[in-house]
């Protein structure tokens, strides 16, 4: 089914329960903002992102650590990632935090869309409507800086290469969206390997007391 086919926010089965998924845009960012921050351990991530994006809270919390890993997985694949899939021609030329101002203008100039006030927008919704922006607001003329090609040196265009180096260096991506997914890519590796480690020591003891 597509995804603008749920008038209501989305449910996922796992393991014979119901769980309701809660993609609004601000969860899914602040469940990145978790992903990426040091302070908090691989198991307290995962148990994070799963409160910030599922709910019953109280079945997450009865299942196992691997269980919580692999319900976070299924949830962030379905709704998480394929709610990205219409930037793969533009990811490297934005980032989500650094430009979060110029695209919140956009929206306010394209769709009439403050997206502080609006009371509930799914990140599927958000993707597509972010990707889909048309020319004209400073995002896209930002983007279209960082995606335009040098043109190849000619005794004519030396001012043209200067001065789109100049917007270019002006306007680059600190941290491009690539890098972000790459870093996300190795945590979840991380947090796997952990949460299989953690599962096998505690099946040690188990053993040794029978």
């Amino acid at each position: 089914m597509v995804p603008f086919a749920f008038p209501r926010p989305p449910a996922l089965w796992f393991r014979g329960k119901r769980y309701r998924i809660r993609d609004d845009f601000r969860r899914v960012l602040t469940c990145y903002d978790v992903l990426q921050d040091a302070a908090f351990s691989d198991v307290e991530k995962v148990d994070l992102c799963l409160e910030i994006l599922a709910a019953p809270t109280f079945r997450i919390r009865k299942l196992p650590p691997e269980g919580r890993l692999r319900l976070f997985q299924q949830v962030f694949s379905l709704f998480v990632e394929n709610g990205g899939a219409a930037k793969e021609t533009a990811e490297k030329a934005f980032d989500m935090y650094g430009d979060a101002g110029s695209i919140y203008a956009a929206f306010r100039q394209v769709y009439g869309m403050d997206l502080h006030r609006v009371r509930r927008l799914r990140w599927w919704n958000f993707s597509q409507l972010l990707a889909n922006l048309p020319d004209g607001t400073r995002f896209t003329d930002i983007v279209a800086i960082r995606t335009r090609p040098m043109p190849k040196a000619t005794k004519y265009n030396a001012e043209e290469r200067r001065t789109l180096a100049m917007l270019k260096a002006r306007y680059r991506v600190k941290t491009s969206e690539e890098e972000r997914e790459r870093n996300l890519a190795q945590g979840l590796k991380k947090l796997a390997h952990a949460l299989k480690s953690a599962a096998e020591s505690q099946k040690e003891p188990d053993k040794a007391r029978r």
